[in-house]
């Protein structure tokens, strides 16, 4: 027996799954059997399976897609638009900072300043990410 590889549906949007998943369980209503779904699908039969049994007690709503939880943003969108135009248009030295370059500990120290919000270090790198900036490394004097 050949082994056949499946997807790996992580890499698909909720939306795409959500869809995948209502297609795959009416495919099934119509008679069509679970391997022959599963299997034009590129999916394990058992992820098919799971589907099926859940359908039946709660309907579309138990196998539509969940709202993924997380902490809500300490910084808005908007302040963050506001923290890039800063970062962009002045110099740190305006700000009567010591170096020429922007460096984490004087964004983070912004941040609390300006939106009164405390963020760990890495927290100020990921933010500097997601609004295009990235992490630079001064240059240290002998």
């Amino acid at each position: 027996m050949k082994c056949e590889k499946t997807i790996d549906a992580r890499k698909f949007s909720h939306q795409a799954l959500e869809e995948m998943r209502v297609s795959a369980v009416a495919r099934v209503e119509a008679g069509e059997s679970p391997e022959r779904v599963a299997e034009g699908l590129g999916i394990n039969r058992r992820t098919i399976y799971r589907w099926l049994s859940t359908h039946p007690y709660g309907g579309v709503e138990a196998i539509k897609a969940k709202p993924i939880p997380g902490a809500p943003a300490k910084v808005c969108a908007k302040q963050m638009a506001q923290l890039s135009r800063i970062i962009r248009e002045k110099n740190p030295l305006q700000l009567k900072r010591e170096y020429a370059l922007w460096t984490g500990p004087m964004i983070r120290e912004l941040i609390w300043r300006k939106f009164n919000v405390h963020l760990s270090e890495v927290s100020v790198g990921r933010l500097m990410k997601r609004i295009g900036f990235s992490k630079e490394r001064s240059l240290y004097r002998a």
